[in-house]
């Protein structure tokens, strides 16, 4: 460790001395120091161009993994056929959808499309349903 630090001040001695013995560039060139760093720490500065952030889209094929869409403040979420939950925007990914039927949902994992579309539509009809018995009153329902 003492011939890193012996290495670190014989360097910065020498660039001392070349610097004494030249111009300074420090005006054309910006030093780390005053480079200016985003929120996040990354070193990306944001010029003011207002960046949107992507938003992936559900694409029918994601069926095939057990998902649906659920739209939630304009927002497509992944939701499960199998156990309906409903994963964050982030997981609209294969990956994400393919990993969670095949930790939560092993027996299914080599089940046909089929099942899950028709749990898809069982899913669609049950909501349906729930949501017409919610707005009507408790006296009709009984």
């Amino acid at each position: 460790m003492d011939r890193w630090l012996l290495k670190t001040s014989e360097k910065s001695s020498a660039e001392q001395s070349t610097s004494a013995s030249e111009p300074s560039t420090s005006a054309s060139e910006p030093s780390r120091a005053s480079v200016p760093r985003s929120s996040d720490g990354t070193g990306m500065h944001d010029a003011g161009h207002g960046e949107k952030k992507k938003h992936r889209k559900y694409l029918k094929e994601f069926i095939q993994y057990g998902f649906t869409c659920h739209v939630k403040n304009q927002v497509e979420h992944p939701q499960c056929v199998l156990c309906g939950d409903v994963l964050a925007h982030e997981s609209l990914k294969p990956v994400k959808m393919k990993r969670h039927l095949e930790t939560r949902h092993p027996d299914h994992v080599q089940k046909p499309i089929q099942l899950f579309q028709r749990k898809e539509t069982w899913a669609k009809v049950c909501n349906k349903w729930a949501s017409n018995c919610a707005h009507k009153s408790p006296r009709c329902i009984l």
